[in-house]
């Protein structure tokens, strides 16, 4: 077995002979995803992709773990793993266009009120 706490917030459980997922599941908040496939990879969920508004979204840019290194205690059969639950706010700037002859932008974006 192959087990892995990723950033993204879940942890896997992968057959190292194949790759197959064994165990897909979530260690603390995260609502990127509108769960997993099959195959045990997360779903994107387009509801929460950046826009001018903003969106809130778990975990944020540090991750639900980074660069600590887990354990395994063979004595209790745990998977130790440092976690941190965090979210952030993440926007989406407005493309902007010239308007011809004019020394101002206007932005381009679909939607915003301020499109037209």
């Amino acid at each position: 077995m192959l087990l892995q706490a990723s950033r993204n917030g879940y942890f896997f459980v992968l057959d190292r002979t194949n790759g197959k997922s064994l165990l897909t599941t979530t260690f603390g908040p995260v609502n990127w995803t509108l769960g997993v496939d099959k195959d045990g990879r997360p779903i994107p969920n387009p509801a929460k992709e950046p826009a001018p508004d903003g969106r809130l979204i778990a975990p944020d840019e540090g991750g639900m773990t980074n660069y600590r290194s887990p354990s395994f205690d063979p004595k209790t059969g745990l998977f130790i793993v440092s976690a941190a639950p965090s979210y952030s706010l993440y926007f989406a700037k407005l493309r902007m266009e010239f308007m011809g002859g004019r020394r101002r932008l206007r932005p381009v974006d679909e939607g915003h009120p301020r499109s037209n």
